[in-house]
């Protein structure tokens, strides 16, 4: 129980965090924009994708946030809605991100929460630093768009994912949460197309549950086509390369720790075949391959599409950035904190071992530490330039 009363902790703290970043960040036109079209067009016109002039189709968010509004007599201001600028106030710049500000705030929680029972307390707090130690999440916890949803829901759907995967046969409950996380994601970003695939062929590899793949699988995909832009896919603007979008949501350190998996892998065969003394303690590490392997695709689908735009962009329409691409930020998260509990699992009987991995995280965490808390400090004192 302690361990979730500290998740409801984490929870109030990262909440309170964000609406003081909300409280020091004026809204900016994006979210203006998307908060005068989403007044002005009905639930209906929005569940159906007539919200035309953004560029994000998909519903999800702004159908939440028009009923966040509705319930609290929320009214947009006038100003906004005739075009006149979207000049802001305290008060305005808070209310509309409450929602994008609890979204992130349960992400941090269950990141906690979810590693602190999976593994041990040590590992449930080396994922919340690591995740508070993303600068590029807190330039996106507290903006009015969809993209501390797609953080939570992408969260949700990894951790269910690697709950799955290590279970002989998964419970139907965690089937159903896990379909209806990714119909949710289809309905927040065409772009999660991706991670709903590779997720679902994962899971297909490990059972053949096929009535059940069409609530998982078929009917998600079927909404991203629904909701993709009307636009013409290659009306592009790239102002960033696609490594610079990339590193922005995993940074290169972390891509680092990641690589040696396959290192790892190699050890263990190296064990197996007696050239190596015994080091892991069972097959801890390599029944883990399917998560990572997935990560890397995810990764390497995303970086393919987004090669494709920029070879096809025409210099005009939408601007790609690299918060299209924040859902990749958790599934980096996710990907080294699960590589460390792996780690410290498989060297269960080896205190050398165990010592050695304690030290190289406390001096990864060290040096991420020295590289981004001027910069994470510098949201709360400046505040957050769009």
């Amino acid at each position: 129980m302690v361990k979730f009363y500290l998740s409801g902790i984490i929870f109030i703290i990262s909440f309170v965090t964000g609406i003081y970043l909300a409280s020091h960040k004026p809204v900016w036109g994006d979210e203006s924009y998307s908060q005068v079209l989403m007044t002005k067009h009905s639930y209906v016109e929005i569940f159906l994708g007539k919200n035309y002039g953004e560029g994000n189709r998909a519903p999800l968010f702004y159908l939440q946030q028009k009923l966040f509004c509705d319930v609290f007599h929320y009214k947009t201001p006038r100003s906004w809605l005739k075009g006149e600028g979207f000049q802001s106030d305290r008060r305005t710049d808070v209310v509309l991100r409450i929602l994008p500000v609890i979204w992130m705030a349960l992400f941090f929680a269950i990141i906690f929460l979810y590693f602190s029972l999976r593994f041990n307390l040590g590992t449930g707090l080396f994922g919340l630093l690591i995740a508070f130690t993303t600068p590029f999440l807190y330039r996106y916890w507290p903006e009015a768009r969809p993209y501390g949803l797609s953080v939570l829901l992408t969260g949700c759907q990894m951790v269910l994912f690697l709950m799955i995967l290590e279970e002989k046969k998964a419970s139907y409950p965690k089937w159903l949460f896990l379909s209806l996380i990714q119909i949710a994601l289809s309905m927040t970003s065409v772009l999660s197309i991706f991670q709903i695939a590779v997720v679902s062929f994962f899971l297909l590899l490990k059972e053949r549950r096929w009535r059940q793949y069409i609530l998982m699988t078929a009917i998600p995909v079927l909404l991203v086509f629904y909701y993709k832009p009307m636009a013409p896919s290659c009306d592009m603007i790239f102002v960033l390369t696609i490594d610079q979008m990339v590193r922005d949501t995993i940074a290169r350190d972390r891509f680092y720790i990641l690589l040696l998996y396959p290192f790892l892998l190699a050890l263990y065969y190296l064990q197996t075949i007696k050239i190596l003394p015994r080091l892991f303690h069972d097959q801890t590490l390599v029944k883990a391959w399917p998560f990572f392997l997935s990560t890397l695709l995810i990764l390497g689908a995303t970086i393919a599409f987004l090669a494709y735009l920029q070879a096809h962009a025409t210099g005009v329409g939408q601007y790609v950035v690299s918060r299209h691409i924040i859902f990749l930020a958790p599934i980096g998260i996710i990907a080294v904190s699960y590589l460390i509990g792996m780690l410290w699992q498989a060297f269960r009987n080896s205190n050398w071992m165990r010592i050695s991995v304690g030290v190289a995280v406390f001096l990864f965490l060290m040096s991420r530490m020295n590289r981004v808390v001027g910069e994470i400090c510098s949201f709360f004192v400046n505040g957050i330039k769009s």
